[in-house]
C-alpha cells in the first residue's frame, strides 16, 4: 500500500503542534513555580543572635555588632540596619549569608551608655 507524502506531512504536523503547546505550557508552569518559590518568604524574619566586640569597650574603642538573621526569600534578600540615638548608625557589611556586621565609626567617652536597635526586613530593591 503506497503512502502519500501529504498524509505523512499532515500526520506529523499535528503531533508536533500538540507537543509544542504541551511543552510551552509545561515551561510556563515551571517558571511560575520558580517565581512563586523564589519570591515567597521562607518564614518570618528573625534576629537569631547578636554579638558585640569588645564586650566591655574602653574609651576610644571601635565597637562592632554582628547580627545573625533568619528568614527572607531566595530572590528577595534581607536588609539589616542598625539605629543608634534615633538615627542610622555605623557601616553595614554582609559577613556571611545571614550575618551582618555593624561598626560604629566614632569613639565614645568613658561612662557612655549606648543603646542600639537592629532592624531587618525583606530587601525589595
Amino acid at each position: 500500500m503506497p503512502i502519500s507524502i501529504s498524509n505523512v506531512m499532515i500526520s506529523s504536523k499535528r503531533p508536533l503542534g500538540v507537543t509544542i503547546i504541551v511543552s510551552t505550557v509545561a515551561v510556563l508552569v515551571i517558571i511560575a513555580g520558580i517565581c512563586i518559590w523564589g519570591f515567597t518568604p521562607s518564614g518570618d524574619i528573625n534576629i537569631i543572635n547578636v554579638t558585640q566586640t569588645p564586650e566591655n569597650p574602653e574609651p576610644g574603642d571601635t565597637i562592632t555588632v554582628i547580627a545573625e538573621i533568619s528568614g527572607g526569600s531566595p530572590f528577595l534578600g534581607v536588609s539589616a540596619s542598625l539605629y543608634c540615638s534615633g538615627r542610622r548608625g555605623g557601616t553595614v557589611t554582609s559577613v556571611d549569608k545571614n550575618k551582618y556586621s555593624f561598626t560604629f565609626a566614632y569613639p565614645f567617652e568613658d561612662g557612655t551608655e549606648k543603646w542600639y536597635i537592629i532592624n531587618c526586613c525583606i530587601l525589595l530593591s
